[in-house]
């Protein structure tokens, strides 16, 4: 779609918009690229810096974890209940 408008074109003028169509395209979709990446390995410093923060600095003082259990809660509102 990008390069449709260029490939209408005849003649010498079809050509020139063809190559600089094709350059604008070329220099966006590296664009799209570099961004994409530098997004990427952006993300995966911050995650290693949040690991790397939380293990030095997470002191564990609070309550256990419990995982969720119905039966843990029906048996304590029938206890509450009675």
């Amino acid at each position: 779609m990008t390069l449709g408008n260029a490939f209408k074109q005849t003649g010498a003028l079809g050509v020139i918009m063809t190559v600089v169509f094709f350059y604008v395209w070329f220099m966006l979709t590296i664009a799209i690229l570099v961004v994409m990446e530098g997004t990427s390995a952006m993300l995966h410093s911050l995650r290693l810096h949040w690991v790397e923060a939380m293990s030095k600095h997470f002191v564990g003082e609070g309550v256990l974890f419990e995982p969720f259990s119905f039966g843990r809660m029906m048996e304590e509102e029938l206890v509450d209940f009675q």
